[in-house]
């Protein structure tokens, strides 16, 4: 199947009932579905966007009062150790959300042991130059800390204040 959910036969079939003879003529036909492909996908998009603006309430506050409630999160969850990274959630609900909380350096200044080094070098440039922790979640740190983790710590070593594993 292509991207566009089609199988060999149904391309073929296609392909046979627009009289498609020739390679250009083909590729010409590509283009044209992958340009209304597309342009669907747009659509569907925006469609999602105005969708998800209508949901009453929660989407009427203005970005300040969304950054103090994920600041009171994420400090709350911070507080178990258990609950350290859920807060992480809030950036998966919708673009706008992502965008307030990415926007909010405090929220990034906290990095788990254990993560993968994108991720670790994401927290560490979404903090804005902010002080850092680093902290374990995990009672086998020792088995579970990869030397691959403190690659991009290694270079702001001067910002990290506190080390907890």
């Amino acid at each position: 199947m292509n991207r566009m959910g089609l199988d060999e036969p149904e391309i073929v079939r296609l392909a046979g009932a627009l009289s498609l003879s020739d390679e250009h003529d083909i590729d010409v036909a590509i283009i044209a579905k992958e340009q209304s492909y597309q342009e669907i996908l747009q659509e569907l998009i925006g469609l999602r966007i105005h969708r998800n603006n209508m949901i009453p309430s929660i989407s009427r506050l203005p970005n300040e009062i969304l950054a103090q409630i994920f600041i009171r999160l994420v400090h709350a969850s911070r507080l178990s150790t258990y609950e350290q990274l859920k807060w992480l959630g809030i950036t998966h609900v919708c673009s706008r959300w992502r965008s307030v909380a990415q926007s909010l350096p405090e929220l990034w200044t906290v990095i788990p042991t254990g993560q993968h080094q994108e991720c670790t070098q994401h927290f560490i440039n979404l903090s804005k130059g902010l002080p850092l922790s680093v902290f374990s979640s995990r009672e086998d740190v020792e088995e579970f800390l990869e030397p691959k983790f403190f690659i991009p710590l290694s270079h702001v070593a001067d910002r990290i204040q506190h080390v907890k594993l």
